[in-house]
């Protein structure tokens, strides 16, 4: 075994108490900055993945049961807060995603001891992290990103604890945090959840094995949720959009002239030419009396679609119909739609998307950028990014070289260090295996299936790489170490 420290790693250390005081100090500052700034968060009613609020406030039980196009959960407590509080909701929300981001950093400042990274290098890390505008903005956004952020960096924290200790409350929070994904984000499908622990028991059964039982339970949870999908709306998954997300990376590519070619020659759907979330209403006599499958739009001007309404089920077959087609027919469409959404993916996090508040912190913004697309650097080129849905302008900003070249490195490193000893089965090599599947899984998804937003896909594990950057220094520095002993 190779630790970072060349020793069995202990989640706490003696100066834990400083990091702790210090993680809370930069936490109140920056908070206290961000309000001074006018930065609050933002429940947005325009969101596709929301329904509308005054239906989630007069009919929140029956709108979670017939939600199809997303899982329940971020609808659920928004449906709560309004209702527990519907003129105070905002504050509701405030307080549970400061929470969040209290909590975060303080897993990934344990995370990083935990694996044997310094406890100075591991505070210095954190708080960049803490206080880094991508932070800072997702904080106040009401949406899944935030969540599924700390639920990653949480897993693999609490996995570390338990594999390090045979705590049992952290083995029951490691599968915990391992199955609301599912419930949370359309991108964490059930194979998320199997996949991740089918691998860890095959490597370490002899440790994991007194969670299977918590296992099986997690695992019927989202079984009931998809089989209700499949009973009431015939899709077995957490969200029937799947076609539409698909159809950015493949049917999106084609110039408007050539879908339309395409449309009138019968090889794809209506649908390819129109707008990807468009307002359509169907027959009085579909009508299922249920407002959330009902309603065609939602807000108090009626513009934003409903995309829970019954039409959306036939629009997502037939954008799944069309993108099968583009793949099959124009095969060198899709490899192209896929390099631009890696490009995406190489931008900061904090880039300035329409529901971001980046405009308020623009100097705080602006500074982190620089520093990861520093001007000595040679850039990427890039084309426009089609994606005018949460831009105001098509993206031309080249992706961060330093993020191009970090990122690659700091995900070959955890490959080859899961490879090289696939055989240990301590803590630490089952917390990197367990990181890699995490960050593998991750990007696969907003690489090859969705286009646009991919570094607000890469940001739900930045905190990940974080940790493999602290290991990586470690192992470079004592690399070093030894080097100089020698000569």
């Amino acid at each position: 075994m190779d630790h970072p420290e060349n020793s069995r790693p202990a989640p706490y250390d003696r100066f834990r108490p400083v990091a702790l005081a210090v993680i809370t100090v930069a936490f109140a500052i920056s908070r206290l900055a961000m309000l001074s700034a006018g930065v609050l968060i933002q429940e947005r009613p325009d969101f596709i993945q929301l329904l509308d609020f005054p239906l989630l406030s007069s009919h929140l039980l029956q709108s979670i049961y017939y939600l199809h196009s997303e899982p329940p959960l971020v609808n659920l407590l928004l449906g709560i807060g309004l209702k527990l509080f519907p003129h105070n909701y905002p504050l509701f929300f405030a307080v549970i995603f400061w929470l969040l981001g209290f909590f975060l950093p303080i897993a990934l400042y344990s995370l990083m001891v935990g694996v044997g990274v310094r406890w100075w290098i591991s505070l210095i890390l954190t708080v960049l992290f803490e206080i880094s505008p991508a932070t800072l903005l997702f904080e106040n956004l009401y949406y899944d990103t935030y969540p599924t952020t700390f639920l990653l960096c949480f897993s693999a924290y609490a996995l570390n604890r338990f594999l390090n200790e045979g705590s049992q409350f952290h083995g029951y929070a490691f599968v915990v945090a391992l199955g609301l994904p599912v419930f949370l984000n359309a991108s964490f499908q059930i194979t998320w959840f199997l996949g991740v622990a089918v691998v860890l028991l095959y490597f370490d059964y002899d440790r994991l094995r007194p969670l299977v039982p918590a296992g099986l339970i997690m695992l019927s949870l989202i079984l009931l949720l998809y089989i209700k999908n499949l009973i009431v709306f015939g899709t077995f998954t957490t969200s029937s959009l799947i076609g539409v997300a698909v159809a950015g990376n493949t049917t999106q590519q084609l110039s408007f002239q050539d879908r339309s070619g395409l449309v009138l020659k019968g090889e794809l759907s209506p649908y390819a030419i129109m707008s990807p979330f468009p307002i359509l209403s169907g027959p009085k006599t579909a009508r299922t009396d249920i407002p959330v499958l009902d309603e065609v739009s939602k807000g108090d001007l009626r513009i934003n679609p409903n995309v829970n309404n019954l039409n959306y089920l036939t629009i997502s077959r037939a954008d799944l119909h069309d993108a099968i087609w583009v793949v099959r027919h124009r095969p060198l469409v899709y490899p192209h739609g896929v390099w631009r959404a890696i490009k995406n993916y190489f931008q900061p996090a904090s880039a300035d998307l329409l529901y971001l508040q980046r405009y308020k912190i623009p100097r705080w913004s602006n500074l982190f950028e620089i520093l990861l697309e520093p001007s000595w650097l040679p850039a990427l080129p890039v084309d426009p990014l089609m994606d005018t849905m949460v831009r105001s302008r098509p993206a031309i900003e080249p992706p961060s070289t330093i993020l191009l070249i970090g990122i690659p490195i700091l995900g070959l490193f955890a490959i080859a260090t899961v490879l090289s000893e696939w055989r240990d089965v301590d803590a630490y090599h089952v917390t990197m295996l367990f990181i890699t599947l995490t960050i593998l899984y991750s990007t696969a998804l907003a690489t090859l299936l969705t286009f646009g937003e991919c570094n607000r896909y890469r940001y739900e594990v930045d905190p990940l790489y974080i940790v493999l950057f602290g290991i990586l220094v470690m192992k470079v520095g004592g690399f070093v170490r030894r080097w100089f002993n020698l000569y």
